[in-house]
């Protein structure tokens, strides 16, 4: 969900995934998932997925914008398609994350 998140559209995304190290040679030599030609797979799953999710807590509160349904719980912050699009909606732009105890 990290690399989801940082991604600015579906090709950054792309670019990404295919640097994923998934593997590694009897020679220790680091394996990508580019290499194995799986990066534009991995992106079609997400493809649908790279849009923000907007939710709304209460009534009374404006909606607040994530990517996927763990990306605030995994790392504390939204993706950065998600602040693009919420910049463009509002003045101004909360980011919040999660404090961990």
């Amino acid at each position: 969900m990290a690399i989801f998140c940082l991604a600015s559209d579906l090709n950054d995304l792309k670019r990404r995934l295919a640097n994923i190290v998934v593997a590694q040679t009897r020679g220790r030599e680091l394996v990508r998932a580019g290499e194995l030609k799986a990066a534009g797979s991995m992106a079609v799953l997400l493809k649908d997925a790279i849009a923000p999710t907007w939710c709304r807590r209460w009534k009374t509160t404006r909606p607040s914008s994530m990517a996927g349904p763990f990306a605030n719980i995994a790392h504390g912050c939204n993706s950065v398609i998600a602040t693009q699009t919420a910049l463009k909606l509002a003045d101004y732009v909360v980011n919040r994350g999660r404090v961990r105890g």
